[in-house]
């Protein structure tokens, strides 16, 4: 069973860069953790390569990662545009952890991951996804420690 801290990794920025840490965030575009990582830190393109990949996710309601560019697995919002909010939304955010369980053990197999469930501006159920992100992560055997970014205010 991992470690779990309610914290700011310290220099996570850094240690994304250099591929220690596996991070997850809400596909979510603008001055967000996602752009942030893909964009400032790891120099892709906004337009070309980010937003279409956060774009794709949302649209199909399906967890996507930047893998093997980056360790960045991005989570689908509830609701997007013409896709309507689930009916069970625990179910859908189980699903959508359950994909990034999939994708770190499959792919990016690191033993670290940070988790920013802040939506910034979208109103994404961050409570929820933090309780279900925990339940599903936790029984994930290749995982040692997860770190979850504090609630934005």
């Amino acid at each position: 069973m991992p470690t779990v801290h309610d914290k700011e990794i310290e220099n996570w920025g850094d240690k994304f860069k250099a591929k220690e840490i596996h991070l997850v965030c809400v596909a979510t575009g603008g001055l967000t953790t996602c752009d942030c990582a893909a964009s400032t830190i790891g120099g892709m393109d906004q337009e070309r390569e980010v937003w279409p990949l956060t774009k794709k996710v949302n649209q199909t309601g399906e967890t996507g990662t930047f893998y093997p560019r980056f360790p960045l697995t991005v989570v689908p919002l509830l609701k997007w545009e013409d896709r309507p909010t689930p009916e069970d939304s625990d179910d859908f955010l189980a699903r959508s952890f359950q994909d990034v369980a999939k994708a770190n053990r499959d792919y990016i197999k690191l033993k670290t991951l940070y988790i920013d469930l802040n939506g910034w501006g979208s109103d994404y159920p961050f409570d929820d996804a933090r309780r279900i992100a925990e339940t599903v992560l936790a029984a994930e055997p290749s995982i040692e420690t997860i770190y979850f970014a504090p609630k934005a205010t």
